[in-house]
């Protein structure tokens, strides 16, 4: 079957919620999506404007996959990249006094971590059931120290089909809380809901004023 985007090459990738395309096009238009959700929060002007960019990477190819993004979208030869290594990126990762001592004595203003929707989901859910205020967004600020998810907007198995050509890592364990576990079924059932659920957060941010951070 032909790719549904260009119609030349043969499809290679697909998923319920998605057109079947070939692997130029998929990651082109994973790229894209992704860009554009780290441009609207004013990411990519913050990665730009730091120059030295802190990349944590916890050995899984969520990271290489950022990586290799970061590497596509930030054409800027001024920006250095620093490889740090991490344990698993989770919500305690942004008051990390080990990531944020470690980027201001790197002399950089800015953490890139690797990010997944399903996390970000998460986080959007725990926050509506707890009624506890929740780090949901691209950017998040700490002590001077600007963090920003990477691949916010993009599905573990998008990560897997986008970086496995270029790695032979492995995606990280799958999370454990309740609220992922939910969310999962509900991907199982309803194809696309991801997705929806974080248009609600992001859509829940933008009424409040709070969809750029300061």
């Amino acid at each position: 079957m032909l790719c549904e985007g260009c119609r030349k090459r043969e499809a290679e990738v697909s998923f319920r919620y998605s057109r079947k395309l070939c692997r130029l096009c998929f990651s082109k238009a994973l790229e894209r999506r992704c860009r554009n959700d780290l441009a609207y929060s004013g990411a990519i002007d913050r990665i730009i404007g730091a120059r030295a960019v802190v990349l944590l990477d916890d050995g899984t190819l969520e990271s290489e996959a950022a990586r290799i993004f970061l590497s596509k979208i930030i054409t800027d030869k001024r920006v250095k990249f620093i490889i740090r290594k991490c344990r698993k990126p989770d919500s305690s990762i942004f008051e990390d006094r080990d990531e944020i001592d470690f980027a201001k004595k790197k002399s950089s203003k800015c953490i890139a971590v690797p990010w997944s929707i399903e996390r970000e989901d998460a986080l959007f859910l725990e926050s509506q059931i707890s009624g506890k205020k929740k780090r949901i967004g691209a950017v998040q600020k700490e002590n001077g120290i600007i963090f920003i998810k990477i691949f916010r907007n993009a599905t573990r198995n998008e990560m897997r089909e986008y970086a496995k050509r270029l790695s032979k890592r492995k995606l990280s364990g799958e999370e454990r809380s309740p609220v992922y576990r939910m969310t999962e079924s509900l991907e199982k059932k309803y194809s696309g809901i991801k997705f929806s659920i974080l248009s609600s957060a992001n859509f829940l941010q933008k009424i409040s004023g709070k969809n750029r951070q300061e």
